[in-house]
């Protein structure tokens, strides 16, 4: 049903068409949950998650402009949970990483999973996406060794399936039913 899925490559929604051609009404079917950062390249691990414990170490999603999009993304009501600047998101994370207290706010990347998905697919729809339809996922201006220990399932998961060190290279990731 949709193009990058976190199921299984032979989930390809079959039970829906048969269903639908024996005329059954399918219906909500626009309440799928994305999961915001998915692998999106190479094509053989297109799909695969990409835990949120990326952003929560203090991973900054970028689009191919370069630009720190998702202060721009956080809604009207949620607005105040969320650092006002990118030196507030720098200090909230620096003071979780080292266990301090802090006054800063969390980084807007750390946004609700519909927020963080709706806005990476807006970047895209917009011309302001990845080469291969997500954007730019970067923990690399973290301590390498640091890195490594806090995510080390999905330093190898790049490492052996896409070829890219994130301790040194951004991901390219995207939204992920």
């Amino acid at each position: 049903v949709f193009t990058v899925t976190s199921n299984s490559w032979e989930y390809t929604a079959d039970g829906h068409a048969l269903a639908y051609d024996a005329g059954a009404e399918l219906i909500d079917m626009e309440f799928v949950q994305f999961h915001p950062t998915g692998m999106v390249w190479p094509p053989g691990v297109r799909g695969i998650l990409v835990t949120e414990g990326v952003r929560g170490e203090g991973g900054i999603l970028t689009n191919s402009e370069g630009k720190r999009f998702m202060f721009d993304y956080l809604p009207e009501s949620t607005k105040n949970d969320y650092a006002a600047t990118e030196d507030e998101a720098k200090e909230w994370v620096d003071a979780t990483i080292n266990h301090k207290k802090s006054e800063a706010r969390r980084p807007p990347e750390l946004s609700t999973r519909d927020n963080v998905a709706r806005a990476i697919y807006v970047e895209n729809k917009e011309g302001r996406g990845s080469p291969h339809g997500g954007v730019f996922l970067d923990i690399s201006y973290q301590d390498s060794e640091r890195v490594k220990k806090k995510l080390p399932s999905m330093y190898h998961q790049f490492k052996e399936l896409a070829d890219v060190d994130i301790t040194t290279q951004k991901m390219e990731v995207g939204p992920t039913a």
